[in-house]
């Protein structure tokens, strides 16, 4: 969505600076059609997705009769929103043995070769090859990794993540940064400077406060990101910002 989005209206904006928002979490997720509808979000039934076998501006959807109403009937698109925003709800920390297998915490066993996730990684690279293309000489732009709660919490990332696990995949190994760092080697590979929030995060006192109920930022957490990514901007691109603090 952030790749058509550039390539259909950064041209009448112009932006001197983008930043693109990853969350490793559902991001890798959502970028792969083999895990529509198999997952906690709501959103597979309008999402458009990158097929790696196809040209890049071609985007496929999971119901193409449903994308079609959206584009061409208001008032489809009316009741279509209002369904959305009334029942939508964002990624929560898994409490429950009984979902230790959530595709969600698959995301950082390591050398995971599960055919969904391989798809995945290999859309969200053929993504980030795609807003390389997009980025026009002397804009600066920046990927920014945000953790999601189990990332960026010792308690949750223990009680949701490796205790489930240990019965979903015995004798696997875990990694709390996996997803920060396939993340980055997407993007750079394509040439795209990146900034991650995980170190941040977890050194934050009280992690858990930076997300609400729903696993989105919560005021602090937006404040901390916020800070974070204007320092970064600052301290490496100051001269090409003008100097502003």
């Amino acid at each position: 969505q952030e790749a058509l989005a550039l390539e259909r209206d950064a041209q009448k904006i112009d932006p001197h600076v983008v930043l693109l928002q990853f969350l490793g979490l559902n991001d890798f997720i959502n970028n792969g059609i083999a895990f529509a509808e198999k997952n906690r979000s709501e959103n597979d039934a309008w999402r458009p997705y990158f097929n790696v076998e196809l040209p890049l501006n071609e985007p496929i959807y999971l119901n193409p009769e449903i994308h079609f109403l959206r584009k061409f009937s208001a008032i489809f698109r009316f009741f279509d929103a209002y369904y959305v925003n009334k029942y939508i709800y964002g990624i929560q920390a898994v409490k429950d043995n009984s979902e230790a297998c959530d595709a969600y915490v698959e995301l950082f066993l390591e050398n995971n070769r599960k055919p969904a996730w391989q798809q995945a990684f290999a859309a969200t690279n053929g993504i980030a090859k795609k807003i390389s293309g997009l980025i026009k000489p002397g804009q600066l732009f920046v990927a920014v990794y945000f953790p999601s709660p189990l990332e960026s919490s010792k308690r949750l990332w223990n009680e949701a993540v490796v205790e489930p696990m240990k019965k979903c995949a015995p004798g696997s190994t875990f990694d709390r940064s996996r997803g920060e760092m396939i993340f980055e080697a997407a993007f750079k590979a394509a040439g795209i400077e990146t900034f991650s929030l995980l170190s941040a995060f977890q050194k934050a006192q009280d992690p858990e406060k930076l997300f609400d109920q729903t696993g989105h930022l919560s005021a602090r957490g937006h404040h901390l990101a916020g800070e974070q990514i204007a320092f970064h901007l600052f301290n490496k691109h100051s001269a090409r910002l003008g100097g502003r603090q």
